[in-house]
């Protein structure tokens, strides 16, 4: 039971991916999740960054979660989306943590100046699945959530909103 909804969860991600780019090129289709021996148990390898991923149930404030990501990864941070791809697998490592279509924080935030976003680690900021309408500042919102709505798409909201999350760690 649990493969068909994996496949069902990969064509939904993959039917995602070929409606929103009109492409289906090879470096656009989704990784598959894995093991690797370096990943502590529970993390999921992504190849193309050489990172590991893991989904956290505990609901945290967004800087208490990046605390947590810090503590349990090595020097992990939140996760950072730097990519369709990417984001669609950290969409899948939410959905096989047993978190469905949970809302989870990731990296991404303008609390130094509005409208400014950051990756929590450093990385450039050139892709973006903000939901329509967001991001909007509602209520002064400066950490970013994934999975809003649906599957990948983004949402600003206030950091101190307690969310489960996704921490990373390079290998």
């Amino acid at each position: 039971m649990m493969l068909v909804w994996v496949l069902v969860l990969t064509a939904l991600l993959a039917s995602d991916v070929a409606g929103a780019n009109n492409s289906t090129e090879p470096e656009e289709t989704l990784q598959n999740l894995g093991c690797h021996r370096r990943c502590r148990s529970h993390w999921h390898y992504y190849h193309p960054t050489r990172s590991c991923y893991r989904f956290f149930h505990q609901k945290l404030r967004w800087g208490c979660a990046e605390h947590h990501c810090r503590c349990v990864g090595r020097h992990g941070h939140l996760a950072s989306s730097r990519s369709y791809c990417e984001n669609a697998f950290i969409s899948r490592v939410i959905w096989l943590g047993h978190g469905g279509r949970q809302t989870a924080w990731i990296g991404l935030n303008d609390k130094c100046c509005e409208g400014h976003y950051k990756w929590i680690d450093g990385s450039a900021y050139r892709y973006s699945r903000f939901a329509c309408g967001e991001p909007n500042n509602l209520h002064n919102e400066d950490c970013v959530e994934t999975n809003f709505r649906r599957a990948g798409l983004w949402n600003d909201k206030s950091c101190r909103s307690r969310r489960r999350y996704v921490c990373s760690y390079r290998l």
